[in-house]
């Protein structure tokens, strides 16, 4: 049901892996996903998995879960009896390690960037990021990449990158996409792919006894205006208001920000802005779900749910929501068997909020250092 294969640093196959004590594994939608298995410190493929570069690629029924680097390795003793823990990143890490040059074609100088300020691309979400991914990730990488067809699915989003991370640049315009990516190691190579995420049809319950255990939390908004402030000096200096009045007339609250896009004078850029800003700002509601698998429910099959399906989750006393299954956690031990949980909805973990707006931050220094 659930396997994991060892590959070298040039993604050539080794040998399954087995008799691990614990494997635990996260995937999250559009974002970096994780897993660690610990064996014993006697395991026969303990070397293998301690050689840098080494991969794992793991599976579930018989479907790709996730792949990536082992990025951490630790133990404790004593001797042979002591135990083993290697932990991976996914893939879809890729897209925050490279850069979105301004003309990817160049060199890394300033002979070879002095083509244009920034890289602009506009156009179906689909095609934006396989644009940046084609012409800077598949352009640069030392590993074998490769991308599934373009089929240009998405709403027009627009960005613009001069030496930032992609991932940065691209998923705050991605959000109001409507689709999901992943990048999974298939024959020999990193692929991109995107697929739309589909509603699944069926609420999972407590009377059904899917729903196993549940615990929640829901914040109301941070933003409901919004204050774009574009390109000008002083009184010559453009702006763009956006308003939520449904959020507002819902709350009853009226909550203002300011957004600096001194860098473009576009009009669908300062909405784009507008939108993206509303958005990180919305009402926040997560749901973790303790899943147990029944005749009629099976995660990660073609018929049952996966990471971002929207779901519908009726739980507790009368509570109801509808939202994008946003991560599982899957985790397997021999003795005890298959773990799933599930997350719907945004997290409102205090540290993964912290890591956003530290990572916020840092993107804001690195444009104003990139304009310069």
């Amino acid at each position: 049901m659930l396997r994991a294969d060892i590959y070298d640093k040039n993604m050539v196959w080794q040998r399954p892996l087995g008799a691990w004590k614990n494997l635990s594994c996260t995937k999250r939608f559009n974002a970096i996903g994780e897993a660690s298995v610990t064996v014993k410190s006697s395991h026969q493929d303990a070397h293998k998995l301690a050689e840098p570069g080494t991969r794992l690629v793991l599976t579930f029924r018989d479907r790709p879960l996730m792949s990536g680097p082992v990025r951490l390795r630790s133990g404790s003793g004593p001797g042979r009896q002591g135990e083993l823990t290697f932990s991976l990143q996914s893939d879809e890490r890729v897209l925050w390690n490279f850069l979105g040059y301004q003309n990817p074609e160049g060199t890394a100088t300033k002979t070879g960037q002095a083509v244009r300020e920034r890289l602009e691309l506009k156009g179906p979400a689909e095609w934006v990021l396989k644009e940046f991914w084609r012409r800077n990730v598949m352009a640069r990488a030392v590993f074998p990449v490769g991308m599934a067809p373009i089929l240009n699915r998405g709403n027009s989003i627009t960005v613009n990158t001069r030496m930032h991370i992609l991932a940065e640049q691209i998923l705050p315009a991605w959000v109001n996409s409507g689709l999901g990516f992943e990048v999974v190691q298939r024959d020999g190579k990193l692929t991109l792919d995107v697929f739309e995420p589909r509603l699944y049809p069926n609420a999972l319950t407590e009377a059904s006894r899917v729903i196993t255990a549940w615990s929640f939390n829901d914040a109301g908004p941070e933003v409901t205006r919004v204050v774009v402030a574009g390109q000008g000096e002083g009184i010559a200096r453009e702006y763009y208001a956006q308003t939520d009045a449904v959020l507002e007339s819902i709350y009853g609250d009226t909550i203002e920000t300011h957004v600096d896009a001194r860098d473009t004078a576009d009009g669908e850029t300062h909405q784009q802005r507008a939108a993206i800003t509303l958005a990180e700002g919305a009402p926040k509601g997560t749901v973790a779900i303790e899943l147990a698998e029944t005749g009629n429910f099976r995660y990660g099959t073609p018929a049952g749910v996966n990471v971002g399906d929207i779901v519908t989750a009726r739980f507790g006393p009368g509570v109801e929501i509808t939202d994008v299954l946003q991560e599982v956690k899957i985790d397997h031990t021999p003795g005890d068997g298959l773990k799933i949980t599930s997350q719907i909805g945004r997290s409102d973990d205090p540290d993964r909020l912290l890591m956003q707006a530290i990572t916020a931050l840092a993107a804001g220094v690195r444009d104003l250092k990139a304009s310069r």
